[in-house]
């Protein structure tokens, strides 16, 4: 496996990743999935070979707050890892910055995770998270 930085210009491949993990809503609007990649922090892929299988997105201000958007795995290479790694290559490479933070579902499978690389649930560390969807 190998894991290097993902562009726009492979907006096919990311495709297919949100695709299969049936996040349709990213989608919708052709320009704005790829103004989502060249407005990131940062995206790191994993390539078996030349296939795209996986990715971590992160933004952010790269001084004071990281978001971790977007992790995605395909189905058939997942529990091998990947996850894992580019999760840990991102913060890693993040590590100077004060607050990362990812908001997700809370399914037991999802939150195990999460929980196995480091992070904590916002509740666990007595502060709330607000959100609003449009």
């Amino acid at each position: 496996m190998q894991y290097k930085e993902v562009s726009s210009r492979e907006i096919a491949a990311c495709k297919k990743l949100y695709e299969e993990a049936e996040w349709l809503n990213y989608l919708k609007d052709e320009a704005a999935f790829k103004q989502m990649f060249d407005n990131a922090l940062y995206t790191l892929g994993a390539y078996d070979q030349d296939q795209l299988v996986g990715l971590v997105r992160m933004i952010g201000d790269n001084a004071h707050i990281l978001y971790i958007q977007d992790i995605l795995v395909l189905k058939a290479y997942r529990r091998r890892g990947i996850g894992r790694t580019l999760l840990k290559e991102a913060m890693d490479k993040f590590s100077h910055v004060r607050q990362t933070v990812l908001i997700t579902d809370d399914k037991d499978d999802t939150r195990g995770f999460y929980e196995a690389c480091g992070l904590k649930k916002s509740s666990d560390m007595k502060i709330a998270c607000f959100v609003k969807f449009r």
